[in-house]
């Protein structure tokens, strides 16, 4: 396990918009409302990876479950919203 220096904990501007980025981009595909407490859940997720180092935009959509692939439709709900599209 890594340690976490206060350069990676230190998120800036740049950081935040990576962040809103993966966010908003994993709700779309999930179908999740961004005021809902998933979307809480996950943001501050992506928060303590953002702040144990990970900058890098594709791992964090891999990470995350999703792609920078264009968006398809998927169902807002059941096991079908939880399966990534293939």
């Amino acid at each position: 396990m890594t340690s976490t220096t206060f350069h990676d904990a230190f998120l800036g501007p740049t950081d935040l918009a990576l962040a809103k980025r993966v966010l908003d981009r994993v709700c779309a595909e999930r179908a999740i409302e961004l005021d809902s407490r998933d979307a809480g859940e996950l943001a501050a997720s992506l928060i303590r990876q953002l702040q144990h180092g990970t900058r890098d935009e594709d791992r964090l959509m891999t990470l995350f479950g999703t792609t920078r692939r264009p968006l398809r439709r998927r169902p807002a709900s059941g096991w079908e919203a939880l399966r990534p599209i293939r």
